[in-house]
């Protein structure tokens, strides 16, 4: 990938995360709720799960922040895990 092809893809997360912000912050006011009331019941629920909102949210943060190391040289992290096993 080059430097301009990486910058596209960082402009493109930047404006999801910002469009995914708003909605988060949409559901958090009145607005986001739907409410319903069948006599004394009564329901209110978000038109989208907050939590997936969320999720979403901290991957394109992290994603963002790989593309933006990768930008800069450092390359990816690599995680590794270690099994001890006992022969």
């Amino acid at each position: 990938m080059t430097n301009d092809e990486i910058r596209a893809e960082i402009a493109e997360k930047q404006t999801r995360l910002t469009a995914y912000k708003t909605r988060e912050l949409t559901m958090l006011s009145n607005d986001g709720v739907k409410s319903y009331g069948i006599g004394s019941r009564r329901l209110e629920r978000f038109e989208t799960e907050l939590g997936s909102v969320q999720k979403m949210i901290k991957t394109l943060e992290n994603e963002i922040a790989a593309l933006q190391g990768q930008l800069a040289g450092t390359g990816r992290r690599a995680a590794r895990g270690v099994v001890p096993m006992d022969f």
